[in-house]
C-alpha cells in the first residue's frame, strides 16, 4: 500500500531483521490520531517495479501498517497516478543543472580573507 501522506515507508521489523537489516537510530512519530510512538529506522535499498534506490525505512512493530511513503517514492523517482492507481516515473527537480558553481563551498581561508577585506 502507498501512503503519500507518510514521510517514511514502514516495513515489518521481522521481515527486515530476517534479511539482515539492522536499525541505526530511534525516532518519535506522531500518528494520525495524535499519539506519539517511537520506532527504529534503518538504511536499506528498495526495489519496486524494477526501480531501485537507497532509502531509510521504519521498522514497523506488530499492529503497525506496512506502507510505502513519500520519501521512498522520491528515492525511486516514482509518483502515484491516482486515476490508474499505479506507480509511474516522474521528472526530478534540479537546483541548477549544468551550472558547476550553483553551490560553492568556500574554504576556511577564503572566508577569513573576505572577512578581513570587509574590515579594511
Amino acid at each position: 500500500m502507498v501512503d503519500t501522506g507518510a514521510s517514511y515507508s514502514w516495513i515489518s521489523r521481522s521481515r527486515l531483521v530476517n534479511i539482515g537489516v539492522r536499525p541505526t537510530r530511534r525516532v518519535t512519530f506522531q500518528t494520525i490520531e495524535g499519539r506519539t510512538v517511537d520506532r527504529e529506522l534503518a538504511p536499506v535499498f528498495v526495489r519496486v517495479d524494477g526501480y531501485t534506490g537507497g532509502d531509510t525505512v521504519v521498522l514497523a512493530e506488530p499492529g503497525d501498517h506496512e506502507v510505502m511513503g513519500a520519501h521512498t517514492l522520491e528515492c525511486l523517482g516514482l509518483t502515484v497516478d491516482p486515476v490508474k492507481k499505479i506507480l509511474v516515473p516522474t521528472v526530478g527537480f534540479a537546483l541548477r543543472a549544468g551550472f558547476p558553481n550553483a553551490i560553492r563551498h568556500r574554504s576556511r581561508n577564503e572566508r577569513r580573507r573576505r572577512g578581513s577585506e570587509r574590515e579594511n
